[in-house]
């Protein structure tokens, strides 16, 4: 299963040329290059250390070599003493450069390095954006061997410029369950596309999640299961993953669970079409299949005006049924709404009401009567989460039971909020001193779906710091909205646990969605409706209150 969104990000960061890595100048976006780039031989070829060079090639060589991943870094180890190229790990972390290291002689023997970076992979494929002006410093040790200068002891990583890092790295979803194992949560790592991928994919899948994600997850996968045969192969579009002795703790109605993480994470790779897992050798027989996908976000987007809800279609406004009424009489600025199980939340100057629009005889219901309400959320277990923009505002869960939720955390004022589709997370905005930052909060869940409290938050750094909305595009996505020093808007697409893709321009705007098609859709503040198609925005409605898109 791939989310289509995520790859349409991925194809807005990656950059064109295959057959010539640069090593500096400026770069244009272009079309996504390694979209099915699984066979290393893809790849840039690197020069090997010529006959009599002194150190300081070596090391420059060395450096330009951690862009050539293939065949588990050849190149880079052709530098390196016989000894220390058996010992050097260079997935260990991959280091993002930032302008052009420096080069320091401190020793006949020894040189240090020093580099500016604006982001770090783990081994495990996690991206860390770090802050603006971030060095990093490496010793390098240096050996002859039969008279030639060879590097015999460096750190376990790699250095790559970020137009490389942007050929070489994809961002793929590791897949884990909710508590109620109903959907499957996706959390983003980022690795090179080769033929390797697939095993590191296994190996960080079989590690679990990231510390901050796992109050709101649960992986099947039994802890202490690792790979029988250290690789995952892939042929004929089947790949063959062969588990240890530990998997066979996993219970038969946790089996087809387990085939669910592993299809739906190895499924990533475009050579990939199907899984068949063994364990110790022995083929598994696991014949059910379970799907775990939240419900898809609708291609048409849901608006509030003074008459009711109407869904925006290419060509016309269309009433949604039973809403005309309770617009009407409670004016509302805000709402939410659950398709699936046909919920309606609507946010009054008294505060936020619900009802059910298939209940003839239902009227909305006042549910949290605080004041200056952010938009709510419904989550897919058919929860409404409401929240305030007040300074220490708890959160308002009201579905089968009400609880009420502290993010206490953060010392800020809230600004905007959504729940993630598959309900295991929130992503909130808020206003700290002069900053916006936005956070993600994992949401633990009991065993019957009902949200209990909140784990620690992760902060998604890589969004704009001057953002006014938030709202979830799909499972790893954010659609934002920030103004520029101009004064006009842009609507961002920012990845949780990667990067961002900025939009055009927008004058005004007030919120941003995003249908599941991937199209844009900004409410202005005028209450106009602009869609961006190709280069440019087109308005689709007027004397719209607010706009969102429902699951289907």
């Amino acid at each position: 299963m791939k989310l289509r969104l995520f790859a349409l990000i991925a194809a807005a960061l990656l950059l064109t040329g295959c057959s010539s890595i640069p090593q500096s100048g400026s770069i244009g976006y272009g079309p996504d290059v390694t979209s099915g780039l699984n066979n290393d031989e893809v790849y840039y070829s690197q020069t090997g250390p010529y006959q009599g060079a002194g150190q300081e090639a070596i090391l420059s060589g060395f450096l330009n070599a951690g862009n050539g991943p293939q065949n588990d870094y050849a190149v880079a180890r052709e530098y390196l003493t016989k000894s220390f190229a058996t010992k050097w790990q260079p997935n260990k972390e991959v280091l993002i450069q930032q302008g052009i290291p420096r080069l320091y002689q401190v020793s006949e023997t020894q040189y240090q390095v020093v580099v500016g970076v604006s982001g770090e992979i783990d081994q495990d494929g996690r991206y860390t954006e770090l802050p603006a002006g971030s060095t990093k410093t490496a010793t390098i040790k240096f050996a002859k061997v039969s008279g030639q200068w060879r590097i015999s002891e460096a750190p376990d990583e790699t250095i790559v410029i970020q137009p490389n890092f942007k050929v070489l790295f994809r961002a793929y979803s590791l897949y884990f369950f909710d508590p109620s194992l109903t959907y499957l949560v996706p959390e983003v790592r980022w690795f090179p596309s080769r033929v390797s991928t697939g095993t590191r994919l296994m190996n960080a899948l079989l590690k679990g999640p990231s510390d901050w994600l796992k109050p709101a997850v649960v992986n099947v996968i039994p802890v202490g299961t690792k790979l029988n045969i250290n690789s995952v192969t892939i042929e004929d579009g089947v790949a063959q993953v062969d588990l240890t002795s530990a998997a066979l703790r996993i219970s038969a109605a946790n089996r087809p669970l387990v085939k669910s993480q592993i299809s739906t994470t190895l499924e990533q790779l475009s050579d990939v079409t199907s899984v068949e897992i063994s364990i110790q050798r022995t083929p598994q027989k696991i014949a059910g299949y379970f799907d775990g996908q939240p419900p898809s976000l609708g291609t048409s987007p849901l608006a509030l005006t003074a008459n009711g809800l109407v869904r925006l279609t290419a060509s016309s406004a269309q009433v949604v049924p039973g809403t005309s009424a309770p617009v009407k009489q409670l004016k509302p600025t805000e709402f939410a709404y659950l398709q699936s199980q046909s919920k309606l939340a609507l946010v009054s100057a008294v505060g936020v009401h619900l009802m059910r629009l298939d209940t003839l005889s239902d009227s909305p219901k006042l549910i949290d009567g605080r004041t200056k309400q952010l938009a709510p959320s419904f989550d897919p277990q058919g929860s409404l989460w409401t929240l305030t923009g007040v300074k220490g505002s708890p959160f308002v869960v009201t579905g089968i039971n009400r609880a009420v939720l502290r993010q206490t955390s953060i010392d800020g004022v809230p600004l905007s909020f959504d729940v993630s589709p598959e309900g295991a997370r929130v992503a909130v905005l808020y206003r700290v001193g002069k900053a916006n930052l936005t956070y993600v909060f994992p949401i633990e869940r009991n065993k019957q779906g009902l949200p209990v409290n909140f784990g620690a938050p992760t902060q998604v750094t890589p969004a704009p710091k001057n953002a006014s909305w938030v709202t979830w595009a799909d499972g790893v996505t954010l659609a934002m909205l920030a103004k520029t020093s101009a004064g006009s808007t842009i609507p961002f697409l920012v990845t949780v646990g990667g990067q961002l893709a900025p939009s055009r321009a927008i004058d005004a705007g007030y919120s941003v969605v995003v249908n599941g098609t991937g199209q844009f859709f900004v409410l202005q503040s005028n209450g106009n409706v602009v869609e961006s198609r190709g280069s440019s925005w087109v308005t689709i409605s007027q004397g719209i209150l607010a706009l969102h898109v429902s699951g289907e």
